[in-house]
């Protein structure tokens, strides 16, 4: 993807993107891009130093059954709705780090917030669609993990 740098400070807030890409800036510790990448984000400015991105990631990977070892295609719908905050503000207050997306907001990467947000919401374990007709019927479907999903349901 190209690189889109902006001064979150500066900039007319709201901020519309619809993005369609083929380069999923992702390392191999996930699967591999399957299909073009469709991203709608839309980032508002909350406080002086808050914002909100709320929006969908719609991609498919190639990704390899933990249970037969066959590829299979594993299709992520991901839902955006994440607090934007200056990096800067770790060091200032004493509170806890929270799920906010930290980053300088004088140069905001949006590629940095798109890749956090697939990295969070890949699921550790992946198997194959048809994975009922595997021998082995102890294993049992298993949600991705999502370790903070309490503590977002305790906040709102």
């Amino acid at each position: 993807m190209k690189k889109k740098l902006i001064n979150l400070y500066e900039t007319n807030l709201p901020l519309n993107f619809e993005i369609e890409s083929i380069e999923i800036p992702v390392d191999d510790s996930i699967g591999k891009p399957l299909s073009p990448m469709r991203i709608t984000i839309e980032i508002k400015k909350l406080s002086s130093e808050l914002f909100l991105s709320k929006g969908k990631i719609k991609v498919s990977f190639i990704d390899t059954c933990q249970a037969c070892l066959n590829e299979t295609v594993l299709k992520l719908d991901i839902n955006i709705d994440t607090s934007i905050k200056d990096e800067l503000s770790i060091n200032k207050s004493e509170e806890v780090i929270d799920e906010s997306h930290y980053q300088d907001l004088k140069f905001f990467d949006l590629d940095k917030l798109i890749v956090e947000e697939i990295y969070l919401n890949y699921p550790s374990v992946t198997y194959c669609p048809g994975r009922v007709n595997h021998e082995d019927e102890n294993l049992k479907f298993e949600q991705k993990v999502q370790p903070f999903k309490k503590i977002r349901d305790l906040l709102d």
